[in-house]
């Protein structure tokens, strides 16, 4: 087995390795990136993205609960394993998107 040799190796896949590996490439840099969990890394997987999906469900339904009586005639329930369904639809294609954005990346 041989060694690879590049000029830039990059660890993690969120916006600043991909930032990183993207610019580093575009100047004609052989560029590695590895991350210890999938692509994409914290923000779009687990972190602010999803957080987002699922504040909105609770803020919805305490913004209903602070209206019920002034308008608002009932209070929605959350269903957790729909809101979970709603949320990995997108999360779940971060990882290959991101795999394939950094692959066009190669020059």
């Amino acid at each position: 087995m041989g060694i690879d040799h590049y000029n830039v190796f990059v660890i993690g896949t969120g916006t600043a390795g991909k930032g990183v590996a993207k610019e580093c490439a575009a100047e004609g840099m052989s560029v590695a990136i590895a991350d210890n969990r999938v692509y994409g890394g914290t923000c779009p997987n687990r972190g602010c993205d999803p957080k987002k999906v699922l504040v909105a469900a609770t803020e919805m339904v305490q913004m209903a609960t602070n209206l019920k009586g002034k308008g608002i005639t009932s209070v929605p329930g959350i269903n957790w394993q729909d809101l979970q369904s709603f949320k990995e639809r997108f999360t779940n294609a971060v990882p290959a998107a991101t795999e394939k954005d950094l692959k066009k990346s190669r020059y």
